[in-house]
């Protein structure tokens, strides 16, 4: 995640939030910071520096005719100390220089006609009580016959306009019909003059904007430390200092994946931010990123707690767990077969809940496969449905080395070894999660652990069967594992503070194999809600096969008995087989992988 810090007046966020719901990636959260001469000083600053910053951002002189001259002029500027001042004091400057250099254009263009007169001239004829008028007029309105009434001389003649002067004395109006205009402040050449020299100040000010450019990184960099400053500022104001204006500083979370779009939007529209990489500390929200299938059992997930921001997500991990125990929960490969028609019906029919749907599917996809294990299909036996002959090898991938299918004990120690490969499976996850943020040897322990429960585990099978020892664990075996289970349960399971305490520390935590043997006898459960359904179905079998000898009418009673004893078997092994595992995954996985969670979850603004 990108952890984004905006500040605004208050009033302006509900156009704000209006405007990023557009984008609908962005978690929020707000608060509102009374607005003091210090915050207020901060926050016009940091304006200042981010208009300046916007007005270089879009400033490209690369197609100016005049590029030449405005490098040339940039590599003699020396900048001012405030950088955001002199950005502004240019840009202003630019502006007027361009406004006197339109209204130079027109004034070379006002004169050019009257070519070049001596103005001292013109003065010396005042001077003698006559006066030089100066009229334009429209070529077809120009009559030849005014020089006749007044001294009169045509300066120039472009085709449509007729420029001329008259000599007449002062007390005296003009004896033709022409108005008379200003006399010009001076020569065209003049007025070129000044034209060039407003050009010449265009150029400089462009070059200086030009080095101001070049400058941009130091006030970006000038502008964050502003924001940061004023965020911290906020951060240590106290609410009862509030007056009645307030800045809205909001707090927002949106994916890596999305801050290029994001930071571009921001910049366009001139929105004071912040955006650096999310921190455990600031409780940023947790996205799960999971592949097709562990994503589906995010919903299962959810009903517990999401990871902490910077916490291995275990979705993944438990996800096959939770699909077989579900499987060896329900027990039937009937019940499975419907749930998996159900799930896929459900993908195309409801689209909206197909997370939900493919979940289902998914779920009877593994009553079905653990189904396999002691051959369970509506209460009754695949041996009996199929005709299955089990001593001809057709299910011999399954035997293991003994008949199939599988009996109530096997399936009962079968439990116990799933159960256990969990808690290995789950250890092995703290094991390298205590390595990676802590140090190798916070790792330790749980191989300790996992080292014992390897070894108990081979020394009962032995002693169960009343096989020798060493048929399944070498003495070498034992001895390495024992040695590895004591090194780390006692030397590791504390590892800072004196070197007795860490020990004894050790000695104490042998204690939880108690708790190790709970964990391992809570997946008993397993196996006694897979039985408990499949009595339950054969009851109904039974049932139903006894009203089935009602003359006539038997058989539709059987076949309601049927369908709907199935369903609601079906329906009450579901719902156990459903929370069950969820028990054994929050307890037994979550423990044993030291989970701590306590995220929050990923809520951006949406556009509804």
């Amino acid at each position: 995640m990108t952890d984004y810090s905006f500040i605004l007046l208050n009033g302006e966020q509900e156009e704000f939030l209006e405007r990023i719901r557009e984008f609908g990636v962005m978690d929020i959260t707000r608060s509102d910071k009374p607005v003091d001469p210090s915050s207020s000083a901060l926050l016009e600053k940091a304006r200042d520096c981010k208009n300046a910053i916007a007005l270089l951002g879009r400033t490209d002189y690369s197609k100016d005719p005049d590029i030449d001259k405005i490098k040339q002029a940039e590599s003699s500027i020396i900048l001012d100390s405030d950088l955001t001042k002199d950005t502004d004091d240019s840009f202003e400057r630019l502006a007027m220089l361009k406004a006197q250099l339109s209204a130079a254009k027109a004034e070379v263009q006002a004169r050019k006609p009257w070519g070049l007169f001596d103005k001292e001239k013109l003065e010396a004829i005042s001077e003698s009580g006559y006066k030089v008028g100066f009229h334009i007029v429209p070529s077809k309105r120009f009559d030849k016959e005014w020089a006749s009434t007044c001294p009169l001389e045509i300066i120039r003649n472009n085709g449509s306009k007729i420029f001329f002067v008259t000599i007449t004395k002062k007390d005296e109006e003009i004896p033709i019909p022409v108005e008379e205009i200003p006399a010009p402040a001076g020569t065209f050449v003049q007025a070129e003059e000044e034209l060039n020299a407003i050009s010449s100040k265009i150029i400089e000010t462009k070059g200086r904007i030009l080095a101001l450019k070049e400058k941009t990184m130091e006030m970006k960099l000038s502008y964050d430390g502003l924001l940061s400053e004023l965020d911290l500022y906020l951060a240590n104001v106290s609410s009862e200092t509030a007056v009645e204006n307030k800045i809205v500083v909001l707090q927002g979370f949106a994916p890596v994946s999305n801050k290029k779009e994001i930071c571009s939007y921001l910049d366009s529209e001139g929105i004071f931010y912040i955006a650096e990489k999310a921190k455990a500390e600031n409780n940023p929200p947790v996205k799960l990123k999971n592949n097709w299938f562990a994503s589906i059992f995010e919903l299962i997930g959810n009903f517990y707690m999401l990871p902490k921001y910077d916490e291995l997500d275990l979705t993944p991990f438990f996800a096959p767990f939770y699909m077989l125990f579900f499987g060896f929960c329900l027990g039937d490969f009937g019940y499975g077969t419907i749930l998996l028609a159900l799930g896929i019906a459900g993908i195309f029919l409801f689209p909206k809940f197909k997370k939900v749907a493919k979940l289902v599917a998914l779920l009877g996809a593994g009553a079905m496969i653990m189904a396999l294990l002691n051959g369970p299909i509506f209460g009754s036996s695949m041996i009996n449905w199929f005709g299955i002959n089990p001593d001809n090898n057709m299910m011999g991938w399954l035997k293991a080395g003994k008949d199939w299918p599988m009996d109530n004990l096997d399936m009962f120690w079968f439990s116990m070894i799933f159960g256990l490969v969990q808690i290995i499976f789950g250890r092995i996850i703290a094991a390298v999660k205590a390595t990676q943020k802590f140090g190798w040897q916070a790792g330790l322990s749980n191989v300790g652990w996992i080292a014992f429960i390897i070894w108990i585990s081979l020394y009962f099978t032995e002693w169960y069967h009343g096989w020798d020892a060493g048929t399944v664990m070498k003495p070498w075996l034992s001895h390495i594992l024992l040695a590895i289970a004591g090194i780390g349960v006692i030397f590791f399971s504390k590892i800072s503070g004196n070197f007795f305490l860490r020990i004894l520390k050790g000695v104490a935590s042998i204690y939880d194999v108690t708790g190790l043997l709970g964990d391992v006898l809570s997946y008993i459960r397993l196996f006694a809600l897979g039985v408990s359904g499949g009595i339950l179905g054969s009851v109904f079998n039974s049932m139903a096969l006894q009203l089935g000898g009602i003359p006539y009418i038997g058989w539709f009673f059987c076949l309601l008995l049927l369908i709907v004893g199935h369903l609601l078997v079906m329906f009450l092994s579901s719902l156990s087989a459903f929370v069950h595992p969820m028990r054994l995954t929050f307890v037994e996985f979550y423990k044993n992988a030291n989970f701590e969670g306590g995220g929050r979850s990923y809520k951006p603004l949406i556009k509804k």
